[in-house]
């Protein structure tokens, strides 16, 4: 739950905003710089009326109206989390198959117990051969969608479970770290990385319009 307030014509948050596996966001207090507001928002809510949840032209009314709509998104988001991280692991692993990228080589991927063959001295032909789907095949389901429960999905995560039982599926959402958040009306951006050396996750950024689809999607 965030608190906003309007400073010097800019828009400031304080307190904290999770986005499912993307990580929880956090200012300490207004002058923080993990969540911040598109420095022209007043001036666009002033110039447009698109914005259908603010009914104020009074700055500090606008910044308690923004408070109320991001903290309900971020109830919805939380309530649709599912969908949403579903999609994030879709984009990484998608990305991940299309370049056969070595994961194997980054030592935290490979759980226990699993044989030589899966480890950085491994066959890349073995981690990728799979069966009758992979996970770019998907791209129908999640590109451009809505995350919102309208459309029903695949399940992203139990599908990398079963092509890649290898890999640490758990510890690479936990190694992951909120970068920023960045709030612009009706949309919202965010970054984060991995923990293992960002060659899996670094820098990805996502954008999310009022339906958490994905309209914008990075990862450097």
């Amino acid at each position: 739950m965030i608190e906003v307030i309007c400073e010097d014509g800019v828009f400031k948050a304080k307190g904290s905003f999770s986005i499912g596996i993307a990580g929880t966001f956090v200012n300490a207090d207004f002058d923080g710089e993990a969540i911040q507001f598109d420095e022209d928002l007043l001036d666009a809510i002033l110039e447009d009326d698109e914005l259908p949840f603010i009914e104020s032209d009074n700055p500090d009314e606008i910044a308690k109206e923004l408070a109320e709509y991001y903290n309900q998104k971020e109830r919805e988001i939380a309530a649709n989390a599912k969908q949403i991280n579903d999609n994030i692991l879709f984009y990484l692993f998608a990305e991940m198959e299309r370049c056969e990228f070595p994961f194997w080589e980054i030592k935290e991927t490979i759980l226990p117990g699993y044989p030589e063959k899966y480890s950085a001295n491994g066959d890349k032909n073995i981690a990728y051969r799979h069966e009758d789907i992979c996970i770019d095949d998907l791209w129908d389901d999640f590109d451009e969608k809505p995350n919102n429960g309208t459309e029903e999905k695949p399940d992203v995560e139990a599908l990398i479970r079963r092509l890649y039982p290898m890999f640490n599926l758990d510890g690479f959402i936990k190694s992951f770290k909120p970068e920023y958040l960045y709030l612009n009306g009706e949309y919202l951006s965010f970054q984060f990385s991995d923990g293992w050396g960002a060659q899996l996750a670094c820098a990805v950024s996502g954008e999310l319009d009022e339906n958490f689809t994905f309209t914008d999607w990075h990862n450097h």
